[in-house]
């Protein structure tokens, strides 16, 4: 799914680069000037970054210095940055590490009884709408988003935990990449982009258009992929 939307992007570009092609297809654009061919395809690239460290990080992730030090490097990065890419591994980086750690209190059992009450989640909702509507840097709205979705893991409450919700979060990858290309295009019908300027009435126009798509990739094409992935690395 992800190189398709890269090669469709690539198609409909008039400027086409094969470079920024090539390092959009080998996850390699956070090394470069360039951005992936696909929509919000760089974080993809991060991601792969990661994966490639995590062999080495993973035995230090129920540590608590490691994401003390990746939150060091973070602030390094900002201030020395060698150029000025947002979704980078030292920039990134310490999220993933600091949801390691995290994930290691949570399986030692230390945050299932504060995060187990029904009343928690609409305060932490709260808590992230309120966030959201003020100027805070990006990584205080993850971390709030991020309590959020812990909650979720461990108190059932009907806005969040429902089938509609679940059946959004399967489809949630082809979903990322398609609505981006949906609100361009109601972008430039509408005149209005970004922010809670897109107001309710375009969220929805974004929503409907992208689900619809983004079902049928999911089907036709991420649980295809899925399978043949998996069948390539059984007889790997």
């Amino acid at each position: 799914m992800f190189w398709l939307a890269i090669v469709l992007a690539y198609l409909g570009d008039e400027n086409a680069n094969d470079v920024r092609l090539l390092m959009s297809l080998i996850f390699s654009t956070d090394f470069t000037p360039y951005s992936s061919y696909a929509s919000g395809g760089s974080t993809i690239d991060m991601e792969w970054t990661f994966y490639l460290l995590f062999p080495v990080l993973v035995r230090y992730m129920h540590t608590w210095w490691l994401p003390i030090a990746w939150i060091g490097v973070y602030f390094v990065w900002q201030y020395v940055g060698f150029f000025d890419k947002y979704h980078f591994i030292f920039n990134q980086g310490m999220f993933f590490v600091v949801g390691g750690y995290i994930y290691h209190l949570v399986q030692q059992g230390y945050l299932q009884r504060q995060l187990s009450h029904s009343y928690i989640l609409p305060i932490v909702w709260i808590l992230g709408i309120m966030v959201l509507n003020i100027d805070a840097r990006l990584w205080i709205t993850l971390c709030v988003m991020s309590v959020l979705m812990i909650c979720t893991a461990y108190s059932s409450f009907p806005l969040f935990d429902n089938p509609v919700m679940r059946f959004l979060g399967r489809i949630s990858f082809s979903l990322y990449l398609i609505h981006f290309m949906v609100l361009a295009g109601l972008a430039s019908l509408i005149k209005e982009y970004g922010g809670y300027g897109f107001g309710v009435v375009g969220m929805a126009m974004l929503l409907l258009p992208s689900v619809l798509i983004s079902t049928g990739t999911y089907y036709l094409i991420e649980k295809n992929g899925i399978r043949l992935g998996r069948w390539i690395v059984k007889r790997l």
